[in-house]
C-alpha cells in the first residue's frame, strides 16, 4: 500500500542530500572569515595605533554576538523560512564589514558597532541557519555532518585569511577595500545558499537499516546503553523485528532541553574548553613573533591554527560516532590541557617547536567542540527543535568571549604571556570531572 511519505533507509537515502550538505558547506567557509581577526586587526591597528586589549575587546565582541545572532536565528528558525534568515544575514554582513572598510580612526566605538556587534549578528545567524539545515539531511550521519560543516567554517581563516593579508599588502586593494571585498562576497554567497538550501520536507522519513538494528541486539547491557545514548536516531530492543523501523527517537522541546542537567553540565563543559582555544586564536599572530617567528611564518602558523581547527572538527565528528559521547568530551579535554601545557613549555624554553604544537593542539580543541555539542544535542534531545538547542548552547561563545579580554590584561599587567596561560592550564583542569557527570535525560 503506497503512502505519501517517502521512507528513506541508510542504504537508500535521497542522493540529492549531499548537495545540501556541499552548499552549506561552501557557504561556512565564507563565513568563518570572521575568525581571522588576529590577521583583520593588523592594519587597524598600523593605521590608527589601536592597543592590543582595545582590539581584543572587538574580537570579544565579534564572538559574543556570533553567539547572540546565532541565537536570534534559532528561535527565528520556525517563524521565518531559510531564505529570510540567510538573506537577513547576508545584510547584515555586508553592512558590518562595509562599515569597516569606511573608519577613519576617531572612535574605536564605531569598530566595535560594525564588526563586532552587526557583522557579528549576520555570521551568527548564517552559522547557525546553514548548520541546521546541513545537519537536517543526515540524521544517520550526524557526527560525520557536524564535522564536515564545522571543518569548513574553521578552514576559512587559513583559506581565506591569507588571501585577506595579502591584499592588504597589495596597492590596489589596500585594507579598505579588502574589507569592502570580503563583506560583499559573504553577502553574495549568502544570497546564493538562500536561493537553493532548503530543509528536508515531511514526505521525508529517514529510517534505520535491518543490519544496525540486528547488531543493537547483540550488544552488552553496558554497551547498548552507551549507543543508545549516543545514537540520535536508532533505537533498537530485544521486541523489534529485524525489518527497518523509522528514524525515531523522542524530540525534546527547547523547554524539556533546558530543564535537563546533562544540558547545563555540556554547557559548562563547552564553554570551559573553547575558552581556551579563543585566547590562543586572539594571541597566535603575536605569540608566534614572541617566541621568534618571522612575520611570515607567524601568518602562515595562523593558517595553520585554522586548518587544526578544521580538523578537529571532522576528526570529533568521526571519532563520536565510532565511539561515544564520554570517550569524545575526553579526547578533546586532554587535546585541551595538552594544548596549555605546550604553550606554557614553550614559553619557559623558547621553543617555537613546542608553540607550534601547542596551538595545533588548540585548534583541533577549540575545532571539536561545535562539532561534539551538534553530535550530542541531535544524539541527547533530538533533530526538531535543533536550532533553537543549539542555539542556546552556542551562548558558550558568549561567556568565552570575555576570556580573551581577561587574557588580554592579564597579559598587559604581568608583561608576559606566561600568566594568561597559567590560566588556560587552570580551566582545562577544571573541566576534566565535567566529563563523568553527563547522564542521558
Amino acid at each position: 500500500m503506497k503512502t505519501t511519505s517517502q521512507i528513506h533507509s541508510a542504504a537508500s537515502v535521497p542522493p540529492y542530500r549531499w548537495c545540501y550538505l556541499a552548499l552549506s558547506s561552501f557557504g561556512l567557509l565564507f563565513v568563518g572569515i570572521i575568525y581571522a581577526w588576529s590577521i583583520f586587526k593588523v592594519p587597524l591597528q598600523d593605521a590608527f595605533g589601536w592597543d592590543a586589549p582595545s582590539l581584543a575587546v572587538n574580537y570579544s565582541l565579534s564572538v559574543a554576538f556570533l553567539c547572540i545572532g546565532g541565537l536570534v536565528g534559532g528561535l527565528l528558525d520556525k517563524k521565518l523560512s531559510t531564505r529570510s534568515l540567510l538573506l537577513f544575514a547576508a545584510f547584515l554582513s555586508f553592512v558590518g564589514f562595509t562599515v569597516t572598510s569606511r573608519l577613519d580612526g576617531s572612535s574605536i566605538t564605531l569598530l566595535y558597532l560594525a564588526y563586532g556587534i552587526v557583522a557579528g549578528s549576520g555570521i551568527g545567524i548564517s552559522y547557525n541557519t546553514l548548520l541546521a539545515v546541513g545537519n537536517s539531511w543526515f540524521p544517520d550521519k550526524k557526527g560525520l555532518s557536524s564535522g564536515i560543516l564545522m571543518m569548513c567554517f574553521g578552514l576559512s581563516t587559513m583559506l581565506l585569511g591569507k588571501v585577506a593579508a595579502a591584499m592588504f599588502e597589495m596597492e590596489a586593494f589596500g585594507w579598505r577595500k579588502t574589507f569592502f571585498f570580503v563583506g560583499a562576497i559573504i553577502a553574495v554567497i549568502l544570497v546564493i545558499c538562500a536561493l537553493f538550501l532548503k530543509k528536508p520536507g515531511a514526505d521525508v522519513v529517514f529510517q534505520t537499516t535491518p543490519a544496525k538494528a540486528g547488531k543493537s541486539k547483540t550488544k552488552t547491557a553496558g554497551s547498548a546503553t552507551n549507543k543508545v545514548a549516543d545514537s540520535a536516531y536508532v533505537k533498537a530492543s530485544a521486541t523489534q523485528s529485524s525489518s527497518a523501523k523509522p528514524i525515531s527517537q523522542r524530540d525534546y522541546t527547547a523547554a524539556e532541553t533546558m530543564r535537563s542537567p546533562a544540558f547545563w553540565i555540556f554547557f559548562v563543559y563547552g564553554t570551559l574548553t573553547c575558552s581556551v582555544g579563543m585566547v590562543v586564536i586572539n594571541f597566535a599572530l603575536d605569540l608566534s613573533l614572541t617566541l621568534g617567528a618571522s612575520v611570515a611564518l607567524a601568518t602562515t602558523l595562523v593558517g595553520v591554527l585554522s586548518a587544526c581547527n578544521g580538523l578537529g572538527r571532522i576528526v570529533c565528528g568521526i571519532l563520536y560516532d565510532t565511539t561515544n559521547c564520554r570517550t569524545t568530551m575526553l579526547f578533546v579535554t586532554l587535546v585541551t590541557t595538552g594544548s596549555a601545557l605546550s604553550i606554557l613549555l614553550a614559553l619557559q624554553t623558547g621553543s617555537l617547536l613546542l608553540g607550534v604544537l601547542g596551538m595545533c593542539l588548540a585548534g583541533i580543541s577549540y575545532g571539536s567542540v561545535p562539532t561534539l555539542s551538534s553530535a550530542f544535542l541531535i544524539g541527547f534531545y533530538g533533530i526538531r527543535d535543533f536550532a533553537t538547542n543549539y542555539s542556546v548552547a552556542n551562548l558558550r561563545g558568549l561567556i568565552g568571549s570575555f576570556v580573551p579580554t581577561i587574557a588580554g590584561f592579564l597579559l598587559q599587567s604581568s608583561g608576559t604571556y606566561v600568566t594568561p596561560f597559567l590560566l588556560l592550564l587552570g580551566i582545562s583542569i577544571i573541566s576534566i570531572p565535567l566529563n563523568f557527570m553527563i547522564r542521558r535525560p
